[in-house]
């Protein structure tokens, strides 16, 4: 039986958005390259990334974050 992956909501105010991603990453790829990135910082063997339309998705089988330290990481302003 495969475990349903948890969601974690994130709401973060547009202003904040726009700051952060032209100060971090200026091109999209930066963003997925460290995405990539943490996951194999986080010991995975395995990363997929998923590009659609609307949606972004890397999910790995990396040790990662629990769910408190998600939402400690995602209370942005």
């Amino acid at each position: 039986m495969s475990k349903r992956p948890t969601t974690l909501p994130v709401i973060v105010d547009k202003s904040h958005l726009i700051s952060i991603g032209e100060q971090l990453y200026s091109e999209s790829v930066e963003l997925v390259r460290e995405l990539v990135n943490n996951a194999y910082d986080a010991d995975a063997t395995r990363v997929q990334v998923l590009v659609e339309q609307e949606r972004l998705a890397v999910d790995d089988n990396g040790s990662g974050m629990d769910l408190e330290g998600l939402k400690q990481y995602f209370s942005v302003g």
